[in-house]
C-alpha cells in the first residue's frame, strides 16, 4: 500500500465518522475475490475510486461498502458473513457484530464501523508493537520489589499499573511469575497498609511475536 493510498483510506474513514447515520466500511486486499464470493449478498459494481461526495449516498444502503487498498469501491450493500466470535457484544448493534464476525480471524480485511449511537470502531483492534526489553525491565523491577523485607506500597502500585496496562503481551510463564511475585510482595506490605486486589494475569491467545519490535 502506498502512502497516498493510505491517506485516501484514512480520509474516507474520517469522512465516514462525521456522517450522522450508521455506516460500515470494509477495506480488503482481496476485494476482487470477496466481491465474487459474496456476489449473491451484495451489489457488485465496476471498481471506481470512491469519492467522498458519493460516500454518504452509498453508505446509506444497508450493508457494508467494500473497497480495496487503493480506495476503489467494489461493492455496496454487502452482507458480511463470518463465524461466531466471543468478541461480539450483545450491547452493540447488528452492524458492529457482523463486522466483528467478518474481520476476526481474517488477515486481509479491516472494518470501520460507525454505529447509530455515534460510536466509531476500527476492527480488528490493533495493538501497538512494543520492545521485549520493556517487559523484562518491569519484570526485573517486580522481582526486586518482591524480595524486599518490607515493600513500599507505592513502588508496587507503580509497577502493577504498567504491567496491568500491558498484560496482553505476557506469556503463560511470565503471567505465572507475575502472579506469584505480586502475592509475595503483598505479603511483605507494612501491617497498616491497605492492599488492592486485582485480577490475575492470564496469557492472551492472540499474542504472538509479531507484537514485539525487532
Amino acid at each position: 500500500m502506498s502512502v497516498d493510498a493510505a491517506r485516501k483510506i484514512c480520509q474516507i474513514a474520517r469522512h465516514l465518522a462525521t456522517m450522522s447515520r450508521g455506516s460500515l466500511l470494509v477495506v480488503s486486499n482481496n476485494a476482487n475475490a470477496e466481491v465474487q464470493r459474496l456476489a449473491n449478498q451484495s451489489t457488485p459494481v465496476v471498481p471506481f475510486p470512491l469519492d467522498l461526495r458519493f460516500l454518504a449516498f452509498i453508505s446509506s444502503i444497508d450493508g457494508a461498502v467494500l473497497v480495496d487498498l487503493e480506495g476503489n469501491c467494489h461493492a455496496i450493500g454487502m452482507i458480511l458473513d463470518g463465524m461466531a466470535s466471543t468478541k461480539c457484544k450483545s450491547s452493540r448493534g447488528a452492524r458492529f457484530n457482523s463486522a466483528v464476525r467478518y474481520v476476526y480471524g481474517r488477515p486481509d480485511a479491516v472494518a470501520v464501523v460507525k454505529s447509530e449511537d455515534g460510536m466509531i470502531d476500527v476492527l480488528p483492534e490493533l495493538r501497538p508493537r512494543i520492545r521485549r526489553g520493556d517487559l523484562e525491565q518491569y519484570l526485573k523491577r517486580l522481582r526486586e520489589i518482591a524480595n524486599q523485607a518490607v515493600v513500599e506500597p507505592k513502588d508496587l502500585s507503580d509497577v502493577r499499573k504498567w504491567l496491568g496496562e500491558h498484560r496482553f503481551y505476557f506469556s503463560n510463564e511470565q503471567c505465572d511469575e507475575i502472579n506469584s511475585l505480586i502475592q509475595q510482595a503483598l505479603a511483605r506490605y507494612p501491617e497498616d497498609a491497605s492492599q488492592v486486589i486485582e485480577s490475575n494475569f492470564v496469557p492472551n491467545e492472540e499474542m504472538n511475536d509479531s507484537y514485539f519490535m525487532n
